[in-house]
């Protein structure tokens, strides 16, 4: 029998977290990434909870994700071109910036230029949006700033290559050229205001207009799908709300529709 991902096992813990005691959560979990065929006379799956050795389970997995970050940390070098003079990136951060992606060499073959769609790349930092290797480079840099990052293929598309971008070969190195325009701060989407989701939301539609008018149909589809995030997470709106989140998520819907 397949293992499960470890990874959405401890997430489902966590959820499961505040409803039930933590030894049996523990358990569970213990149970799923060490499944057990049962013992004689008993059905398959069935498991003894009291035999599994969840701490040890835990470890390993620890173990597994401080390797990898230590992996992720060691796959990128950057040369910095022009130094920083506004602040310094941090986790979370609006950041608004250019890249271009090429391959091997600072004068090799290109697969991504944000230049090119006259439209920066706009996103939070630390959240996994570019490969893991870049990700961590962009929090060390500043407002202003211009260098390149270079990636290992362990913190970039790594044996398999890229299937956005299909010039990009397995067990690659890349190097990207990143120019970060502007830092801001962005309260996490839970805290925003209805307000201020509704000016994000319209943001992120209006890049996808301007990326969808210069046929980047696939960009404008990202920005379409970035504005759905804020319109959709509004617990517990009032009945004006309900209507603008109506009007604004169906044009959405409407520009989705249209890049696919």
């Amino acid at each position: 029998m397949p293992l499960p991902d470890p990874k959405a096992v401890v997430d489902e813990a966590r959820e499961a977290a505040e409803s039930e005691p933590e030894e049996v959560t523990r358990a569970k979990v213990a149970a799923r990434l060490r499944p057990d065929d049962g013992a004689e006379g008993e059905a398959p799956g069935t498991i003894d909870y009291s035999k599994v050795d969840d701490e040890k389970i835990f470890q390993e997995e620890r173990e597994r994700v401080e390797k990898r970050e230590a992996e992720i940390d060691g796959s990128w070098s950057a040369r910095v071109v022009r130094e920083g003079k506004g602040r310094e990136a941090w986790r979370g951060a609006r950041a608004t910036l250019h890249v271009t992606g090429r391959l091997r060499e600072e004068d090799g073959a290109e697969f991504e230029d944000s230049r090119v769609r006259e439209e920066p790349h706009l996103l939070l930092l630390g959240r996994g949006t570019m490969v893991p290797g870049l990700d961590k480079a962009l929090l060390t840099m500043k407002q202003g700033e211009r260098s390149f990052i270079t990636v290992a293929p362990e913190g970039g598309y790594g044996a398999a290559g890229s299937h956005t971008y299909p010039l990009v070969p397995g067990s690659c190195t890349l190097v990207y050229d990143v120019e970060v325009l502007k830092l801001e701060e962005e309260t996490d989407l839970w805290d925003q205001t209805f307000a201020q989701k509704m000016t994000l939301a319209e943001e992120r539609r209006a890049r996808g207009n301007r990326l969808f008018k210069r046929k980047w149909y696939e960009w404008a589809d990202q920005e379409y799908e970035q504005a759905l995030r804020y319109l959709v997470f509004n617990p517990h709106p009032s009945e004006d709300e309900k209507r603008v989140i109506a009007e604004q998520s169906l044009a959405v819907q409407l520009n989705l529709a249209a890049t696919r």
